[in-house]
């Protein structure tokens, strides 16, 4: 039998892989920890207990959608961090939710759903953010003012384009001046997803902001339409109504916004627009008796109802989604889906609308008006019957059978238009065909203003292939007032080029600031292009061959691996689906520029779509599969980029799968990461000293979420920022519970590490609050812990556990000084010792720990044995201290005799259950080891 001391000095390896458990071999062996839960490694050596976690608000929409937290930072100083959900996003700076006057929550409306928030990536210049999403045109976020927030469209005026089009299609412009109309050679080149791209013709620029397909307004007719096309008359109990110009036989029809109408007996019909033919009961009668097709694309989240006036009670109108035996609804019901939800946005349906029964309308009289204005939304198929023929220019007359008790079957009324052509317009209701509307009425788009050649023409129609442009207010140029002139000839140009940035091409999905030039990255037609800006015009990509100019760039390998992030460091990394990879001027230390610019591939592990993050000279990324994080460093020995594995010895610690990460450099170089299981972990970083010490967090609470239970507060999101008032930087998180029987999210800090001196100000406890004032018995404001049963420091001194009850709880002692929030705990197990054998390792022998030494640093509280079942409580309080005042902060040694008996472990586990805090410097064994 030999007696040792074995010292366990340090904790810099954190927690190892249990595959470690055999390793004696290795150093890091000794410097590892089993468990490491809720410790925080020291760059230094030893391990501190994590702070608590002070709860801020309730996250916006909180049980319902995730939520993603963003940070922003102009300076050191003047930091925020940005709460997205759900179409907009929230403020928080200094620990609070930044209020407007109102002492309402500032809230600035976005584009981004919950399910765009993962996905989003940003970069910043001052008080300008950066952010794209694939769905989404990229956009800047401004801040003007603590509580001034806005959120716009990247305006591009620039490009980026696409390479000049040779498929023998061209775009021909109208004018050089004033309302010019842009006509496609293709006969249906554009889609709504068209919204917002840039075309470059000949030498001027337009911005395509809205597309519609065959909407026209004429005023006076004249001209002649093909035969077949009709005018259907929709209102009823002398409402007024609107007629659809529709195309007989089109393969796709839509009318937005539609509402379908029928007329009963003793009502009228009215056609009225600007003092349009009236119809009004004389005895003639319609029959109703007849089918339509109509398709209807809901545009707002809310029902979309039939308007049936007046009521038809011997008739009954059957809706039937694309199957005509679907069961028959009565008038004024909603319109449900086959599942019976109501319709909501997006949502495109075709209803055969089939009416029976005696529905007729008497017909006694005729007005004309002056003027008709008729309005195509869209286009769908008629039979015959409801039409109106019109046969003059300058008013309408409809024409009804005199006898007053005649039925009308199949009748109906033709459009009838003159040659003349004071003013032509190009529509298109079939891309087959084009046909020509002649109107007197003015243009009312207004004059293009600008001096560069076409530059603010911005397009604000597209009728299938012809497109009209239009004077952008959204837009200023230099030159604001000029005209613009069309420079060249006014010939069909086939060189024109498209943006690259589009619905139809797909949105870049990474973004990236480099040598002072905006870099996107990853279309969907472009995945392995890089978009890089003019240099020092973030929103100009006009290419060509100066030093300044901007660049395309698209990586050339054996695999079309998308990009999923652009970093940058001493060059541009760029990681992709199969590699990374490091852009960079063709020679040392010169900048790059269209002629100086490449792409060399560093290593093949391939990256995962996550944002990495910049340490130093260092970019750390996760792999591919989301569970090694790997550091991207240089190595000047083979004058390139390579990418160790961090997780190598730990690799179990991120079996959850990396989702985020947050870099809080003060106080200790920690690497936050947020995995998908709702863990949170953390990584001790300091290569400079061989530090990479992971730890696992567990936050307070439970959640409970379809029938899975966790046992530990979800973490959802993560971000760290600058702090001004505190010397460690502010690690903020989104954590979801179950409260109360409901599951919601708040937003909580991490409290510092260093409290100061005092134990009344020690915070341990997680989504906590702090009460500091008179003397009292009953703290409140604890309605987001309603239910909970809650640790609390009462005056520095561990209080019995309370359960919340209408957001309070009684204490059984007055307090000053309060800190109230769910319990976690902190534990520490050693690796398995290996000392005292004289026959070689004692790996696997039976020994015993008599006693043992405990180095802390302010610290109080805390258990010790050989396992988590068997401890024994370290003793802080002395004989000579008063039981009426805490314990005070402990720094030194601990003596303890040792629980427990022989085994062949040698573990020593340390624990913190208390809301108190706990400081390990080292530990120092005595064991006993018997080698037979």
């Amino acid at each position: 039998m030999a007696k040792s001391s074995v010292p366990f000095t340090n904790f810099t390896a954190g927690e190892l892989s249990p595959r470690l458990d055999g390793r004696t071999d290795l150093a890091k062996y000794f410097n590892g920890c089993k468990k490491l839960q809720n410790f925080l490694t020291f760059p230094q050596g030893g391990v501190t207990r994590r702070p608590g976690t002070e709860h801020i608000a309730v996250g916006d929409g909180s049980g319902a959608d995730e939520l993603r937290l963003i940070p922003f930072e102009f300076n050191v100083e003047q930091t925020y961090v940005l709460e997205f959900s759900d179409k907009k996003f929230r403020i928080y700076k200094d620990g609070g939710i930044v209020v407007d006057g109102g002492s309402s929550p500032i809230e600035v409306v976005t584009p981004y759903l919950t399910t765009d928030l993962s996905g989003l990536k940003f970069t910043q210049s001052a008080d300008t953010m950066f952010i794209v999403h694939p769905n989404h045109a990229p956009r800047q976020i401004t801040r003007t003012g603590h509580t001034a927030w806005t959120i716009t469209e990247i305006d591009f005026r620039r490009g980026p384009f696409l390479d000049p089009v040779f498929d023998d299609s061209t775009l021909t412009a109208s004018a050089r001046t004033g309302n010019v109309i842009i006509t496609s050679s293709q006969s249906d080149p554009w889609a709504s997803t068209d919204v917002g791209r840039l075309i470059k013709l000949h030498h001027g620029f337009a911005k395509i902001t809205n597309v519609q397909v065959a909407k026209i307004t004429v005023d006076n007719f004249v001209g002649t339409f093909s035969a077949g096309e009709r005018v259907r008359v929709v209102g009823g109990s002398g409402a007024s109504g609107t007629a659809d110009i529709v195309e007989q036989g089109a393969d796709f029809i839509i009318v937005e916004n539609c509402s379908i109408a029928a007329v009963a007996n003793n009502d009228s019909i009215q056609l009225v627009a600007g003092g349009g033919a009236t119809c009004t009961a004389n005895g003639a009668q319609l029959n109703l008796d007849r089918h339509d097709q109509v398709f209807a694309t809901v545009q707002e989240n809310s029902n979309l109802e039939t308007e049936l006036e007046p009521s038809m009670t011997a008739t009954t109108i059957s809706f039937h989604e694309g199957d005509p035996s679907a069961t028959g609804l009565s008038h004024n019901d909603f319109i449900e889906d086959s599942a019976g939800n109501f319709l909501t946005e997006g949502f495109e349906v075709g209803m055969r609308i089939s009416a029976s029964g005696s529905a007729n309308v008497n017909v006694s009289s005729i007005t004309t008006g002056s003027t008709t204005t008729v309005t195509s939304d869209g286009r769908h198929n008629l039979v015959n019957g409801d039409l109106v023929k019109f046969t003059g220019s300058t008013g309408v007359t409809v024409v009804f059978p005199t006898e007053a008790s005649s039925v009308i079957n199949d009748f109906f009324f033709e459009v009838e238009l003159d040659s003349s052509t004071p003013d032509t317009k190009f529509i298109l209701l079939d891309p087959a065909t084009r046909k020509n509307v002649t109107s007197t009425g003015s243009s009312s788009n207004g004059s293009l203003v600008n001096g560069n050649n076409f530059s603010s023409a911005l397009i604000v129609a597209v009728s299938d292939s012809v497109i009209t442009l239009s004077t952008s207010t959204d837009i200023h140029f230099q030159n604001e007032g000029q005209s613009i002139t069309i420079t060249g000839d006014l010939t069909a140009d086939d060189e024109y080029q498209l943006g690259a940035f589009s619905g139809t091409t797909g949105h870049p999905a990474c973004v990236a600031f480099f040598e002072q030039r905006l870099v996107f990255a990853n279309t969907t037609n472009q995945p392995q292009t890089l978009f890089f800006s003019v240099s020092g015009d973030y929103t100009n990509f006009t290419a060509g061959v100066a030093d300044d100019s901007a660049l395309i760039y698209t990586i050339g390998s054996n695999q079309v691996n998308v990009i999923r992030y652009l970093t940058s460091s001493r060059v541009l990394l760029v990681g992709t689906s199969g590699g990374e990879f490091a852009v960079r001027a063709g020679s040392v230390d010169a900048p790059i520029t269209p002629l100086n610019t490449q792409i060399k591939q560093q290593a093949k592990y391939g990256s995962a779509d996550i944002q990495p993050l910049v340490v130093g000279a260092t970019a750390l990324f996760v792999q591919r599969e989301q569970r090694k994080l790997r550091e991207l460093v240089y190595d000047f020995n083979v004058d390139s980029y390579i990418a160790p594995d961090m997780t190598l010895l730990a690799e179990h610690i991120t079996e959850g799968k990396i989702k985020e990460m947050a870099y809080q450099q003060e106080p200790n170089n920690v690497v936050w990461c947020v995995l998908e299981n709702g863990k949170l972990v953390a990584m001790t970083y300091r290569r400079e000293e061989d530090v990479v010490a992971w730890h696992e967090h567990q936050i307070g609470g439970t959640l409970t979420d379809g029938g899975t239970t966790y046992n530990y507060g979800f973490v959802e999101s993560i971000a760290a920022i600058s702090s001004g008032q505190r010397t460690e930087e502010e690690v903020y998180l989104v954590v979801r519970r179950t409260i109360n029987g409901s599951n919601v999210r708040h937003v909580e800090r991490l409290k510092p590490i260093d409290f100061g001196t005092d134990i009344e100000d020690a915070f341990y406890v997680d989504a906590g609050l702090t009460y500091s004032g008179g003397a009292a018995t009953t703290i409140s404001g604890l309605s987001h812990l309603e239910g909970q049963t809650v640790s609390i420091l009462a005056n520095g001194s561990t209080h019995a556990d309370k359960t919340v009850s209408s957001g309070s709880i009684t204490l059984d002692q007055s307090v000053t000084k309060a800190h109230v929030g769910l319990s976690y705990d902190s534990i520490l197990q050693t690796m398995r010792t290996d000392a005292g054998g004289t026959e070689g390792t004692a790996q696997a022998k039976n020994k015993r720990i008599s006693d043992i030494d405990i180095r802390v640093l302010n610290s109080v509280g805390a258990k010790i044995g050989p396992s988590e079942t068997e401890l024994d409580i370290i003793p802080f309080r002395t004989v000579h201290m008063t039981m009426d005042n805490p314990v005070p902060l402990y720094t030194g040694d601990k003596f303890i005799e040792f629980p427990g008996g022989y085994d062949n472990d040698g573990f020593v586990v340390v624990k913190q259950d208390q809301p108190l805090p706990l400081t390990i410097l080292s530990i120092f064994p005595r064991l006993q080891t018997f080698d037979r």
